[in-house]
């Protein structure tokens, strides 16, 4: 995924600091991060900065990250220069907030639930478990290194 944006260095900082995403390298003045399931969010100049949407609707597309801790992401969005612009939007698997970089792209944040601790009458999706699986094994080696 390539973002354009206006301010490189203030994006990027925004992009690790409020989301967590961790940086893998620049390629020809273009920073990368780890997205996720073979994913890289590439952050490249060029951009213009414009005024967060107020619904998601009112966005032109929006970049959806699985997270840990989406009550964190909402804390840390505003503290590093974003906006909240759905705040919690309850899904049968997950619970799903939009927000806005602080040049109004829009982001979704998306922690699943698991069937048996957060909502056992829920349904959940296959793929929401593999992902879940998948994130706990990187957990377990990312600790490994410790």
């Amino acid at each position: 995924m390539v973002r354009r944006v206006a301010d490189l260095a203030a994006m990027s900082k925004f992009y690790a600091d409020a989301l967590g995403l961790v940086g893998v390298g620049e390629e020809d003045g273009h920073v990368l991060f780890d997205a996720g399931d073979n994913g890289i969010l590439e952050l490249a100049p060029g951009g213009t900065s414009r005024a967060a949407p107020s619904d998601r609707y009112h966005g032109t597309s929006a970049t959806l990250f699985r997270v840990s801790d989406v009550a964190q992401v909402r804390a840390n969005v505003t503290r590093y220069g974003g906006k909240i612009v759905n705040e919690k939007i309850p899904l049968h698997w997950a619970e799903l907030t939009y927000l806005a970089d602080p040049e109004g792209g829009v982001l979704g944040a998306e922690q699943g639930y698991h069937p048996g601790v957060y909502a056992p009458e829920k349904f959940v999706l296959a793929e929401n478990l593999e992902a879940e699986r998948r994130w706990r094994e990187k957990q377990a080696r990312d600790e490994g290194r410790g």
